[in-house]
């Protein structure tokens, strides 16, 4: 059997007894995703942050508070540049977040919101 071991390991900076919902690349839309173009990660967290993180470093760079109220979604944009994210909670409204300067860009309110994803085509 192989063996695993950690590489990289990050706590976020989170308050005691939070936990991490999801991890994401923010590299553009594309399969398989080059190395070259895995520069920042995204993740959100269970005190309802959405954090991005060097993915060389592993270390958060920004962190964004109350992004939603009990925050359940992330998910990267099906845009080329992967300067979008959008988040979801259980309060109805999924948000959509430009990396860039770290603000809210969109909010769209739905009711009876359980989860938000986005297909993108891959290119090959």
């Amino acid at each position: 059997m192989a063996s695993v071991h950690t590489i990289r390991e990050t706590n976020l900076a989170l308050p005691a007894n939070s936990y991490i919902y999801k991890l994401l690349s923010t590299a553009p839309a594309q399969y398989p995703i080059p190395a070259s173009k895995l520069e920042t990660l995204a993740a959100i967290s269970s005190d309802d942050s959405l954090h991005f993180l060097d993915a060389s470093a592993f270390q958060v760079t920004r962190t964004i508070k109350k992004v939603n109220k009990s925050v359940t979604c992330l998910e990267r944009m099906n845009d080329q540049s992967g300067w979008n994210v959008a988040t979801a909670g259980r309060d109805g409204i999924v948000r959509i977040w430009d990396r860039r300067q770290d603000t809210m860009v969109h909010e769209i309110q739905i009711r009876e919101l359980l989860s938000v994803a986005w297909i993108w085509k891959a290119q090959r």
